[in-house]
C-alpha cells in the first residue's frame, strides 16, 4: 500500500505517472494509484486539476488544503470512500464506486454524477452529502447507510438482497 500524492504541471490526467509523486510535492513519475493506493490531494498539489478519463482505482481519497478540481468523466473505485477539502471542486458525469465499508465526506463539496455502493457493507457519511445519482447494486446483501444525510435527484437499485 503507497500514498500517490497529486502534483502540479502534469497533464491533468488520472492515468499518466506526470500527475503523481509519491512525497507531498515531490516529482512527478510515481506509478499511476492501483487499489491499494491512498491518493491524496493536499496544499502542495495547489491548484491542479485531475481527470478521471478512464476506469481508476485506489482504497481512498483524502484531500485537504485543495482548491482544484477533480473531474470524473469515466468510473473511479474508492473502495473505502472519499473526503473532499473544501474549497476544491467536483465535475463530470462518471461514477464514483464504493465497494466496502467506507467513509463519505463532502465538507460542502457536490458531487454531480453517480455514487455507485456495491458492498453489504455499512456506509457512513459524516456530514451532508449531496450527488446527482445515488445507485445501489450489491449482490450480497444490502449495505447500511449511518451517519449524514445523503440528498440527491435520482435513486436507484439493483440486485438488492434482504442479506
Amino acid at each position: 500500500m503507497a500514498n500517490r500524492y497529486l502534483v502540479a504541471g502534469g497533464n491533468g490526467q488520472w492515468n499518466s505517472t506526470s500527475n503523481w509523486s509519491a512525497t507531498s510535492g515531490g516529482a512527478a513519475g510515481a506509478s499511476v494509484p492501483v487499489a491499494a493506493d491512498t491518493v491524496i490531494f493536499d496544499a502542495a498539489s495547489a491548484n491542479a486539476s485531475i481527470t478521471v478519463d478512464v476506469a481508476s482505482i485506489c482504497t481512498s481519497i483524502t484531500a485537504s488544503s485543495y482548491t482544484g478540481t477533480l473531474t470524473v468523466n469515466s468510473t473511479l473505485t474508492c473502495s473505502t470512500g472519499f473526503t473532499f477539502s473544501t474549497g476544491m471542486t467536483c465535475a463530470g458525469t462518471g461514477t464514483i464506486t464504493v465497494t466496502s465499508s467506507a467513509t463519505l465526506t463532502s465538507n460542502g463539496v457536490v458531487f454531480p454524477g453517480t455514487l455507485i455502493v456495491t458492498a453489504s457493507s455499512t456506509i457512513t457519511t459524516t456530514d451532508s452529502l449531496t450527488v446527482g445519482t445515488l445507485s445501489f447494486n450489491s449482490t450480497s446483501g444490502s449495505p447500511v447507510l449511518t451517519g449524514g444525510t445523503i440528498n440527491t435527484s435520482s435513486l436507484t437499485s439493483a440486485n438488492l438482497s434482504s442479506g
